[in-house]
């Protein structure tokens, strides 16, 4: 359990994973947790009355559970005011037990700190371990992004102690049943797609017309290369991540995406090793709101709950899954605030909420064009790119478009499909873009060829991404010409008269 606790933070420590400590059989991190708090609960701990062994067993395979594994590996990694810290913890490790056993503090302090004994102990040998196979060394905790990511794990501790010794302690029981039926109407909302079409609006479901994207790491100066990640990969590396697109590419599908997979495939899915809640907060929705009603970001989340996904939240119930490892926060369309003073505002108010929650893990998602006009902090958020699809992409893509079209019977399905990628093929640059891609399938659907050497065709396109799809995205401001020209060389608009 202890071994496979680091995985939250050996992507940013090294990518070269820990096989020496998962082995081949690869378990998913909540049934190594089960595992190993059965062998604890039946071998090294006795356990009385009024202990309910399951229950135990539920807070070991928690999120909690998780983040306080990462907070142990980061005292020993950065040595930072290392007892006091350790003592901190172990505060906290009680004060989380006790509520989730729902006991008295002192009747179960020694089974507590007994338990979080062999947890650090566990930690202390999966550390020297990696040290010794080489997977960690001394420097890796030294640069910044992963200095800043060790740190924000410590930082999380008295935070979530003040937190859970307020007052007004914490419901956790509610705090679930709120949190399984967040997840089930966030799943609901985005189970399906609203994909661009000329005629009709038309609702396919997201897992029968998606195609997951690769990402490319910023260009490394030191080894210089870059690096293609797939989504699983991707997945296993973020944490505090910026995404890259060009207009079309999949920005916010992806997003959407993203929050129905975390929901539909819990136990599954993971991010940055972490079993999480998505959050998704859509930046020009935000913005507008914090214009109106001067909102935080934390008050839009629980407005949205309520207003999005039809289920108010308790009091106090984000905050707490925000403190303690249950949510990954998505922030959609910094680009969509065209107002640029009003962006750089917006990208500080994510860095304070960043540091207010130091622990969660963020994703931001931006048009490549304006993005540096209100970057996030590099030292703390790790750039990626999204990459135009490849013709085996192209290939998906259309086969699953034409597949869900009912009005076409499965032999003129594959009839359409095989013609489309014939007839596309003159226009790679075209259609290496989903929403280029899905328009042009559109043409093709309605007329039943591509117009070769055309200008209609490029009109269409550039017609559908700057009037009808942004608009409809309510960004009704024209932006300045050079912030299309990376689209229209996509588009490659060079029309012969």
């Amino acid at each position: 359990m202890a071994a496979n606790g680091l995985t939250g933070l050996i992507p940013h420590l090294c990518r070269k994973g820990l096989e020496f400590i998962s082995g081949d059989d690869k378990p998913t991190f909540i049934e190594r947790i089960q595992q190993k708090a059965a062998d604890i609960i039946s071998e090294e701990i006795e356990w009385e009355a009024p202990l309910n062994i399951e229950d135990v067993r539920l807070f070991l395979g928690s999120p909690e559970v998780e983040e306080i594994i990462r907070q142990i590996y980061s005292v020993h990694l950065l040595e930072i005011d290392g007892q006091d810290n350790l003592a901190a913890i172990r505060n906290e490790f009680l004060t989380l037990f006790t509520l989730f056993t729902e006991s008295e503090r002192e009747n179960v302090a020694d089974s507590a700190n007994d338990l979080l004994d062999s947890l650090i102990q566990l930690c202390e040998i999966a550390l020297r371990v990696a040290i010794e196979k080489g997977v960690l060394s001394a420097h890796e905790a030294k640069s910044n992004l992963r200095y800043h990511l060790l740190r924000d794990e410590l930082e999380t501790i008295q935070k979530n102690l003040d937190h859970l010794t307020a007052p007004n302690k914490p419901n956790i029981r509610k705090f679930f049943e709120f949190e399984t039926k967040y997840r089930k109407q966030v799943g609901s909302r985005h189970e399906n797609l609203i994909t661009p079409d000329f005629d009709a609006v038309r609702k396919r479901p997201i897992d029968e017309v998606y195609v997951d994207p690769n990402f490319i790491t910023t260009f490394d100066k030191k080894n210089g290369e870059q690096e293609e990640l797939s989504i699983p990969e991707f997945l296993s590396v973020a944490y505090r991540s910026v995404i890259l697109g060009n207009p079309g590419s999949g920005k916010s599908t992806f997003t959407l995406k993203l929050c129905h997979d975390l929901v539909t495939h819990y136990t599954e899915r993971l991010f940055a090793g972490r079993q999480v809640t998505p959050i998704l907060v859509v930046l020009r929705d935000y913005g507008a709101e914090k214009k109106n009603h001067k909102v935080s970001i934390t008050e839009f989340i629980e407005t949205t709950a309520n207003s999005n996904y039809q289920i108010p939240p308790p009091p106090g119930v984000f905050e707490y899954m925000l403190l303690n490892g249950r949510a990954v926060v998505i922030f959609d369309g910094l680009d969509e605030l065209l107002d640029t003073s009003y962006r750089q505002e917006i990208s500080s108010d994510i860095e304070t909420f960043c540091t207010l929650y130091p622990s969660v893990p963020v994703i931001v998602t931006s048009r490549e064009v304006g993005y540096e006009q209100a970057p996030l902090d590099k030292n703390r958020f790790e750039v990626f790119h999204l990459a135009s699809f490849n013709d085996d992409k192209v290939n998906e893509y259309v086969t699953k478009w034409f597949a869900v079209d009912g009005d076409l019977t499965p032999d003129e399905q594959k009839r359409k499909s095989e013609g489309f990628l014939e007839e596309s093929r003159f226009v790679p640059d075209l259609r290496s873009n989903p929403l280029m891609l899905a328009l042009l399938c559109n043409i093709y659907r309605g007329e039943n060829y591509i117009p070769k050497n055309r200008p209609d065709v490029y009109e269409k396109c550039a017609n559908m991404l700057f009037e009808r799809w942004d608009k409809g995205r309510g960004l009704y401001v024209p932006l300045p010409f050079e912030a299309h020209t990376s689209v229209m060389s996509t588009l490659n608009c060079r029309i012969k008269s």
